[in-house]
């Protein structure tokens, strides 16, 4: 089996593979395939990836897939906080 994913765009996909008893369609999958497709934003060599006002809301995921350079062994990021407040918050990278 083959994937095409060019016409995703990017960020992570899911979609699986159902099949059926042919003789007993209303009983549900036999088996499911699952297949995951991570489509990286382009890479952009020596230009920064630049995010600009990315708002969250308590408990929210956001999810960026970032192509890099071959040969790159790490990565400087750089966040600010753009409102002042007293509220607790946490964000894993």
């Amino acid at each position: 089996m083959n994937v095409d994913p060019t016409g995703l765009h990017a960020g992570g996909h899911y979609a699986e593979v159902r099949g059926y008893d042919a003789d007993n369609t209303d009983g549900g999958p036999v088996f499911r395939v699952p297949i995951t497709v991570i489509r990286p934003l382009p890479e952009r060599g020596a230009k920064p990836y630049v995010f600009d006002q990315l708002q969250f809301q308590p408990g929210q995921l956001h999810r960026m897939f970032c192509s890099i350079p071959e040969g790159a062994t790490w990565v400087d990021i750089t966040m600010t906080r753009v409102t002042k407040g007293t509220n607790a918050q946490r964000l894993v990278l």
